[in-house]
């Protein structure tokens, strides 16, 4: 399994990815099955099955006195998505700047762009920004 840090290092996956977006702290039951998910929709595809993730966890750059405390650390965050079935984990560092993109130039700059995403699952409480 590949551990990219930060999309601007991922490789140009020809088949694209199928990619799976979220903080995934504790990768519990849901998390797994959105992992699951992008792993279906990938092999569909012949494509990667990548999970997105955040670190630091937005509330902390964000609301630093409300965020939650982390479940596990980046490193067991990885090999529980791993274990989930991510051919890949992107770490993303969260900065003022990630914050600041607009929705579409989040989507057209990182997700189609650099990461070249054919499909792309979500929970069912996700929202950008």
């Amino acid at each position: 399994m590949e551990v990219i840090r930060g999309h601007q290092n991922a490789p140009r996956w020809a088949a694209g990815a199928a990619i799976a977006i979220g903080n995934f702290d504790g990768v519990h039951r849901g998390h797994q099955a959105l992992v699951g998910r992008a792993r279906e929709l990938a092999r569909a595809g012949g494509a990667r099955a990548v999970a997105l993730t955040f670190d630091p966890h937005p509330s902390a750059l964000l609301a630093p006195q409300g965020g939650p405390p982390a479940v596990c650390s980046l490193d067991r965050r990885i090999e529980l998505l791993a274990e989930a079935g991510a051919d890949a984990v992107v770490v993303e560092p969260f900065t003022r700047e990630l914050a600041a993109l607009a929705p579409e130039e989040f989507v057209d700059r990182i997700l189609i762009d650099a990461l070249r995403a054919r499909a792309i699952v979500v929970g069912y409480d996700f929202n950008y920004g």
